[in-house]
């Protein structure tokens, strides 16, 4: 090994490094002191290094010296004790562990297809078996030779062509006129009044009273659409064509036995004209602020599926519009469309798939890759990445508490900003009957929300 660096450094490498690489279970000696006597001669000036390091370090350094000037004068090399040291110190030990399968190999092979290496795999492969035959026949070649001739592997980078984008990031969304009318529920009868107590119902609803105000409180529990009554709603649409798709989706509701149908809806389209037109506008709105139109309303993860639902949250005056997972509808969501995801319905395997953030990675993210060599300041890159966006309740308002001592405190959620909608941060309570409470939590009973 000393003759090949030797060799090496008298063809000319001034600018070189030598390593040898071995493993962990190569001997204590070479992994452990040979490793250390390097990297510390390598450090610090010759002086130091044999004033300060254990006599054992020394002793290694010293035969080295021995070996290295025996190696130059069979070569009839002139005999210089600076190019030996300057050898000594071009020289590593690397000990690299990577088995089969192993977090190491797969970042690896990660890492040679980022680079547009064709089947990474097996150059990953062939990289071992040639070290292996070099190591073998006590041959040295340099790290730019092995990369010159894993480049026949290489294809060359081409951005995602366009078509093949919009078929990917097509959702498809139908008309969007949103359905205003009336409300359309599916409920649980709790009491004998309308229909067999655990009986299902269908109730036409209207939207809106004479003030063009919601009609009805779907969020009282139980609900009750007649005096003396109540119902557990189960699911909300604008349609009864939305509704049975929801509940075709719901093996347990399709199969009930006893399904009846009731309509409340005693206004006439012409009484509902003003106050549909407003809303439509609402939920236009609505839907045009919403920035990350692929993340669930609930979760703020991305929706793939194949038909996800497209729901309406939150304010008769201030609604949210956007996607929702099945998983994740709950019973008073207003569902108010379908999204059509084609290539969801193709790929089922993939979960929660983010297409946006995976077309910009497939164009933008990669060429970090590419540019390693050109962003490198020295013998190693090094590379990170962000942590998981934090998921939690979607809103756009932060409560702030005025603190006893006169200063102030965003409300937290596990160490993670709270994100409220307008209505749940103005429904916070703060009632004086729980001073106590409050103030043991140094939060008093003075509160604003800001967007």
């Amino acid at each position: 090994m000393l003759q090949q660096f030797e060799e090496q450094d008298a063809a000319g490498g001034q600018n070189e490094e030598y390593l040898l690489v071995t493993t962990g279970r190569a001997s204590k000696k070479v992994t452990n002191e040979l490793r250390a006597a390097w990297e510390a001669f390598r450090s610090s000036p010759e002086s130091d290094f044999f004033r300060d390091q254990p006599k054992a370090l020394k002793e290694i350094i010293e035969v080295i010296r021995a070996t290295l000037s025996e190696l130059r004068m069979e070569a009839k090399r002139e005999k210089d004790p600076a190019d030996v040291d300057r050898i000594i110190r071009k020289s590593r030990v690397i000990v690299l562990d990577v088995e089969a399968g192993d977090p190491h190999e797969q970042a690896i092979i990660v890492v040679l297809q980022a680079r547009n290496y064709t089947a990474p795999s097996g150059v990953w492969g062939k990289t071992i078996t040639d070290c292996i035959t070099y190591a073998k026949g006590r041959r040295t070649i340099t790290i730019g030779e092995i990369a010159e001739g894993l480049e026949k592997f290489r294809i060359p980078a081409v951005e995602l062509p366009e078509k093949a984008a919009n078929d990917i990031l097509q959702v498809e969304l139908g008309a969007m006129d949103f359905p205003c009318e009336r409300e359309v529920i599916l409920a649980r009868s709790l009491d004998n009044k309308v229909v067999p107590k655990g009986h299902l119902i269908i109730m036409i609803l209207s939207r809106f009273d004479g003030d063009c105000d919601a009609a009805y409180d779907l969020s009282e529990k139980p609900f009750k659409p007649i005096v003396g009554t109540k119902f557990d709603v189960l699911f909300r649409a604008a349609t009864v064509e939305g509704l049975f798709r929801v509940m075709s989706e719901r093996l347990d509701f399709t199969s009930a036995e006893g399904l009846g149908i009731l309509n409340l809806d005693e206004r006439n389209n012409h009484d509902n004209k003003l106050c549909v037109s407003a809303h439509r506008q609402r939920l236009d709105n609505a839907l045009s602020k919403n920035d990350r139109p692929l993340l669930c309303l609930h979760c703020g993860q991305a929706v793939w599926e194949p038909v996800a639902q497209v729901v309406e949250l939150g304010d008769l005056r201030d609604p949210r519009v956007g996607l929702v997972h099945s998983i994740c509808l709950g019973p008073t969501d207003r569902v108010i469309g379908g999204a059509n995801m084609p290539m969801a319905e193709k790929h089922p395997e993939l979960v929660n798939f983010d297409v946006n953030a995976w077309f910009q990675a497939s164009n933008g993210g990669q060429r970090t890759f590419a540019n390693l060599d050109a962003i490198r300041t020295g013998p190693i890159v090094y590379m990170g990445w962000g942590g998981f966006a934090a998921h939690g309740p979607v809103g756009q308002f932060l409560v702030e508490v005025g603190l006893v001592d006169g200063g102030s405190e965003i409300l937290t959620l596990r160490n993670k900003l709270h994100r409220f909608t307008k209505a749940d941060a103005e429904r916070i309570d703060f009632d004086p009957a729980k001073r106590a409470i409050r103030l043991r939590r140094c939060y008093p009973v003075i509160t604003r929300y800001d967007k």
